[in-house]
């Protein structure tokens, strides 16, 4: 006797409205699919990793080929046009190639040898490091009274594929590629603070869909790709695309954990994903310990409070949302493996935790100066570089409103606690590099607050202020391309492109704006008028025009701006 399979567990593509045949059969061919069966714990877990890492669509795709191309284009035009000398590989640069050097020819982390017989000649045609004094060859006496560099492994492990195929020019352009990535994912996390959590196209027309059903079309394609031409144009990530540092896959890193904390419930992918991220950032630097540390503290409080957040993007409501232990102990164990990883990797080498004093004397008594550095310092600052991102300062402040204060916690209290933790050193500068070498870690929420900043105040005072400032972006990135020397500065409050510039017009520019270096009284003095001056600017740009009869909500629902504060504490903009 014939068994015939259970309705219940296998059904085929046949359903009622399907097209079907004379025969009665349907065209489509049968394709029998196993229901209301979980699978396995570990296929479960399995699928969570596959769907951490998403495949890009072709918009993707071609934003990662046009921001190749520009850091391309300005690497080639320094060459090109620029004056010489030009600081091609440089600072610590050489070092971490001469690691991943050891790793190639030698297979082990011991580097004496390496600066005694100049491996490093290929990329650096200079004197590196005196072999007899450890200091000058940046390195550490470890277990057995070897030599073993003071730098971080993780960037000499990722860039040693480029490496060993086409030595130190491929490595280049691999870094590029890595910068062209951030920059993609620094793409969508724009648009995920300014509009729908999913795929969006690049063009105008993209509902936003924070509020139930996509009210507000916010187009937060276009803003997203405005901030992303903006950023990708501008220093310091510019600068950066092609330096042998962890500065930028510890910023692609942040990006992907911020994006994954933005999503209303975590699932197993995310928590995967935070997982994969807090392993990986001690490995580049000890320096992202903190970053990592307030990551895993706000994936934890995700966990325990499922619900937190509220509802997701599409309006939906769950039910009694549960804690996901799959996550938990996928997370756990990623987390567990990575860090028991370096922990014994440093115990082989130098028996211990290295105590690494790369950037001087540790106060909170430094944090005033360095913190007013980091953003406004003459040699080392992000707004004397990078002016366009004085809009992100006013976006920041926007963001417990646009996100509201779950989705924006994380961005907000890691931007405070990393620069606290930098600006407490005395060399809270990154001495011999570009600019703001220690901030490219947590660009991604100046990203975010930029694009805030586009989408929020969009009207001719906020167009005119992002072009000026855009424009004033393009003119240092022309001087810095035309005289590359000029990025790199000297640790002693006399900024380089200011002296140049006063040279050039024949004019003392050099003291327009303040040293945090080298802190004065005048220097604080100047910060003050600078912060007052931008309050003024943020409540000129910002200011809304009075909301029409026409556009005010029945029942006399109250407004802010052209947003709209509807009974159930819901936001949605006006269309």
């Amino acid at each position: 006797m014939s068994s015939v399979p259970s309705a219940s567990l296998v059904r085929g593509s046949h359903n009622p409205g399907t097209p079907t045949t004379d025969e009665g059969r349907s065209p489509n061919p049968f394709s029998p699919t196993a229901a209301n069966l979980d699978p396995l714990p570990s296929r479960r877990s399995l699928l969570a990793i596959r769907a951490s890492i998403p495949a890009p669509s072709r918009g993707i795709v071609i934003l990662w080929l046009l921001a190749l191309t520009i850091y391309g284009s300005a690497y080639q035009a320094q060459f090109a046009w620029g004056e010489r000398p030009i600081y091609h590989i440089t600072g610590d640069e050489p070092h971490y190639l001469t690691i991943a050097t050891s790793l190639i020819r030698d297979g082990d982390l011991e580097i004496f040898n390496n600066y005694r017989d100049k491996d490093y000649l290929p990329f650096y045609p200079w004197h590196l490091g005196d072999p007899r004094d450890p200091e000058d060859m940046h390195a550490l006496y470890g277990t057995g009274g070897n030599l073993y560099s003071k730098h971080s492994i993780g960037l000499p492990l990722l860039i040693i594929p480029a490496m060993w195929l086409g030595g130190h020019s491929l490595a280049i352009g691999f870094m590029m590629a890595l910068s062209a990535l951030l920059s993609t994912e620094l793409w969508r996390l724009a648009r995920d603070v300014t509009g729908r959590q999913t795929e969006a196209p690049l063009h105008r027309g993209q509902r936003s869909a924070h509020e139930p059903g996509g009210a507000g079309r916010g187009f937060s394609g276009a803003f997203a790709t405005a901030t992303w031409f903006l950023v990708v144009t501008a220093s310091p990530l510019l600068f950066y695309s092609d330096q042998f540092y962890p500065e930028v896959p510890g910023a692609l890193l942040v990006t992907v954990a911020l994006r994954a904390l933005l999503q209303s419930t975590l699932g197993t992918a995310s928590f995967v994903r935070l997982a994969i991220v807090i392993s990986l950032l001690p490995w580049f630097h000890l320096r992202y310990i903190p970053i990592a540390a307030v990551i895993a503290t706000w994936g934890l409080i995700r966990w325990a409070f499922p619900g937190l957040a509220g509802p997701s993007p599409d309006g939906k409501v769950m039910d009694g949302p549960t804690r996901n232990w799959v996550g938990a102990v996928l997370g756990t164990l990623i987390v567990a493996v990575a860090g028991g990883g370096l922990v014994t990797l440093f115990m082989r080498l130098f028996g211990g935790i290295p105590a690494v004093n790369d950037y001087g004397s540790v106060s909170l008594s430094n944090i005033p100066a360095g913190a007013l550095g980091l953003l406004f310092d003459r040699q080392y600052g992000l707004l004397p570089y990078g002016p366009v991102y004085l809009l992100a300062i006013y976006g920041l402040l926007a963001l417990p409103r646009q996100l509201g204060w779950v989705r924006s916690g994380p961005m907000l209290t890691l931007l405070i606690s990393y620069f606290a933790f930098i600006a407490s050193f005395s060399f809270w500068f990154g001495a011999f590099s570009p600019p703001s070498r220690m901030l490219v870690p947590v660009m991604p929420i100046f990203v975010a607050g930029l694009a805030v900043a586009l989408h929020r105040w969009r009207g001719w005072r906020m167009t005119i202020a992002a072009i000026a400032l855009a424009l004033a972006d393009w003119a240092i990135v022309a001087q810095l391309i035309a005289v590359p020397r000029l990025r790199y500065n000297y640790w002693d409050g006399k900024s380089i492109l200011l002296a140049h510039l006063s040279q050039v017009w024949e004019t003392d520019v050099t003291q327009v704006l303040p040293t945090f270096v080298v802190p004065e009284q005048a220097s604080y003095v100047w910060a003050a008028g600078a912060m007052a001056g931008l309050f003024g600017i943020f409540m000129l740009i910002t200011t809304s025009r009075p909301v029409s009869r026409s556009n005010r909500m029945p029942d006399g629902l109250p407004t802010i701006g052209s947003v709209v504060i509807t009974p159930d504490d819901k936001r949605r903009e006006d269309p």
